[in-house]
């Protein structure tokens, strides 16, 4: 008996070899939890250099709602063969579980880690003519009660859990609007007198002159925004971008994981996918697959609660 349960443990083992050298046989689907914005424009350039490394089609499949969490919750009830994929992160596998108790699934132990990709960070906006000039101008603004409100792209979205994390620390509220794609035309036009957005979906009204950028969430100031200070530099010590990474459910065979991971990194790599990312201002960093959890965990253990905090008073 012994020996008949080692021999089919060796013949499963020698399966999944298999199947992971085979590995793509079909077409792959990476799910985008978001309608269109970077992660859409990162997710097909990704989809496309990822489609010629596999020798199979990469498409995207948007799947929005809910901060996230819509799309994300179907691949977490996918099969765990490699073949459907999140382009999740810090909004759909941390931010989103958080807020909302009802989502039904863990953020961290219900995906499989693939590859870390990086994203923007947050530029605080006004119209081009407010008085507001930096940070301390909007603090000033804020606890006058002077401001009506901020806009952001949705409830628990990154702009909004970073406008009322520096509100909660330095003692003031404004209220929240969330907005759709009509969001800049009201910016621009200062019927809402501040908004936190993605770095790139600002920058072409900063550089024409429509808004005036005021911080940036990142560690470091933008390539594009070389004048605009991050908040640290402004006295809050806090930077944020709207990191992606490419995930699956959990359970994925770890050849199949590695076949992804080389070829996620390599597509990366490529001329293309890189001024992708330059273009749409997004932040890499080198984090193996082996590491991805630890960031995961790490980033939870900030956002998490914040996230839980700062959105009951948003809604």
């Amino acid at each position: 008996m012994r020996r008949k349960l080692l021999g089919l443990a060796a013949a499963i083992g020698l399966g999944t070899v298999a199947h992971a050298q085979d590995f793509p046989t079909r077409t792959i689907q990476f799910i985008v939890p978001f309608g269109p914005g970077f992660v859409d424009v990162v997710a097909r350039a990704l989809a496309e250099q990822m489609s010629q490394e596999l020798g199979k089609p990469v498409i995207v499949v948007n799947r929005p709602g809910a901060a996230g969490s819509v799309g994300a919750t179907q691949v977490a009830k996918s099969d765990p063969d490699g073949y459907t994929l999140l382009l999740g992160g810090l909004a759909s596998n941390i931010m989103a579980p958080a807020i909302n108790a009802n989502i039904a699934y863990d953020g961290l132990r219900d995906f499989t880690q693939i590859a870390y990709i990086g994203g923007p960070a947050i530029a605080l906006v006004v119209p081009a003519n407010s008085s507001m000039k930096n940070l301390k101008d909007l603090m000033d603004e804020a606890k006058a009660g002077k401001l009506a409100g901020y806009a952001s792209s949705g409830v628990g979205t990154t702009g909004n859990i970073v406008m009322e994390i520096i509100g909660q620390r330095n003692g003031f509220r404004i209220p929240h609007v969330p907005y759709n794609s009509a969001a800049m035309n009201d910016i621009v036009a200062g019927r809402v007198p501040i908004a936190a957005y993605t770095y790139t979906s600002t920058l072409g009204l900063v550089q024409g002159g429509q808004l005036r950028a005021i911080a940036v969430t990142g560690e470091k100031r933008g390539r594009e925004m070389p004048d605009v200070p991050t908040l640290k530099e402004q006295g809050v010590d806090l930077a944020a971008l709207s990191w992606l990474a490419l995930l699956g459910p959990k359970g994925i065979p770890q050849p199949v994981v590695a076949r992804l991971e080389t070829a996620a990194q390599k597509s990366m790599q490529s001329a293309a996918v890189i001024k992708h990312f330059e273009i749409n201002g997004i932040e890499t960093r080198d984090i193996p697959a082996s590491q991805l959890g630890a960031h995961f965990e790490a980033e939870a253990k900030i956002w998490g609660p914040a996230s839980k905090a700062a959105v009951p008073a948003a809604q």
